[in-house]
């Protein structure tokens, strides 16, 4: 990690004092930064993942070998037998078509998870580096190591969200569709686009803050009974503290207190983007209101 760190920033400083294309500087920018976290997913050992099951038969690894080599009509029935999803399972044939090393796999799934992130960072964040760091720190970055199919899901999702600041909403639809062949959880996702077109006053989002802390104190009662909405069937999992909570909702009061105070600005459509981002974030600390108890309500909102 701190070779890691060391590199972004030393490049970053003397990037900012090389004269030349900007955009050709933001892509060099995404490049190092985002290539330097791909190398270090891709070439780490691989043990490195609980999921991964190294030196077992099971798990991410020990499955790989066996998909790649399987025959086409023989596929679906490992979507039924292991835990993986028929996008993972066609994944991996594919990616045995060219080697069924499982340190290929480990460096393709790397690619296709964060390549994606850099992708709609390089389009759209402001300061890239900056982006960078916020993702390294964020709790699914550590997904990267071992949960294969929904980090796969979850870069995927970028894509689509690319397509939904760009008003593409078919294509929005599609992307959410694959993401979920790799992860049902992906289907969450459809949330965002409502929550990215909904304009709220200020004073409603004060409104939001105490409904959010409801939803926490009825926690336990309120989820089993929206997961049987959407026909999941979830029993308590989950041992973490609430604090993860409590910090989701301070960093989104400040941000609401931030951007009432400095960030709006006269372009119309910058200030709808900035409140449709404070929408999608609002659903986040909702889901991060259950995941003390269910497992999977960190998930959805990772």
């Amino acid at each position: 990690y701190y070779i890691l760190y060391a590199v972004m920033i030393v490049y970053v400083f003397f990037s900012n004092h090389i004269k030349g294309n900007e955009q050709k500087k933001r892509k060099r920018i995404t490049i190092i930064c985002f290539g330097s976290v791909i190398l270090l997913l891709a070439l780490r050992h691989p043990s490195m993942g609980y999921d991964l099951r190294w030196g077992t038969s099971s798990g991410y690894l020990g499955w790989y070998p066996e998909i790649a080599h399987a025959r086409l009509n023989q596929l679906s029935a490992y979507s039924e037998t292991t835990f993986f999803t028929i996008g993972y399972v066609l994944l991996n044939k594919t990616l045995g078509l060219i080697s069924d090393n499982e340190q290929f796999l480990i460096a393709a799934i790397a690619f296709l998870s964060v390549a994606p992130v850099a992708y709609l960072v390089n389009k759209k964040s402001d300061n890239i580096f900056l982006s960078c760091l916020v993702y390294l720190g964020l709790p699914s970055f550590l997904m990267l190591f071992s949960s294969y199919m929904q980090i796969i899901a979850m870069g995927i999702c970028s894509i689509a969200l690319l397509y939904l600041f760009d008003k593409k909403w078919i294509k929005f639809l599609i992307a959410i569709a694959i993401a979920t062949l790799f992860h049902k959880s992906a289907l969450a996702f459809l949330l965002v686009y409502p929550a990215y077109k909904l304009r709220l006053a200020y004073k409603k989002k004060l409104f939001i803050i105490g409904a959010i802390t409801i939803v926490y104190l009825f926690r336990k009662q309120l989820f089993p009974l929206l997961t049987q909405l959407i026909h999941i069937q979830v029993q308590a999992d989950s041992e973490s503290n609430s604090l993860t909570f409590w910090m989701f909702l301070f960093i989104y009061i400040a941000c609401s207190i931030m951007q009432r105070l400095f960030v709006q600005t006269d372009d119309e459509e910058e200030n709808r983007a900035i409140n449709g981002m404070m929408n999608i974030f609002a659903i986040g600390v909702v889901c991060m209101a259950f995941h003390d108890v269910f497992s999977l309500a960190a998930r959805l909102n990772r």
